[in-house]
């Protein structure tokens, strides 16, 4: 499935047009939310501090890598 964008984009690419449909209306990275979302149901499954501290950590690497 392709974007909702003209073009596929590369990572190095800075995008040409904003999508703002479907997911991107509400999120820019729903890659990111949706590893963040698998992280915190494992969590709650298995019922795991580690797992949900883990889901902390990368939260807070997946910020750092955005905004920088």
């Amino acid at each position: 499935m392709q974007p909702r964008g003209r073009e596929l984009q590369r990572p190095i690419d800075a995008p040409k047009r904003l999508v703002v449909r479907d997911l991107y209306r509400f999120v820019r990275n729903p890659m990111y939310l949706g590893v963040l979302l698998v992280l915190t149901g494992e969590s709650l499954a298995f019922q795991s501090a580690r797992i949900l501290t883990y889901a902390a950590i990368v939260f807070v690497f997946f910020n750092l890598f955005v905004v920088f």
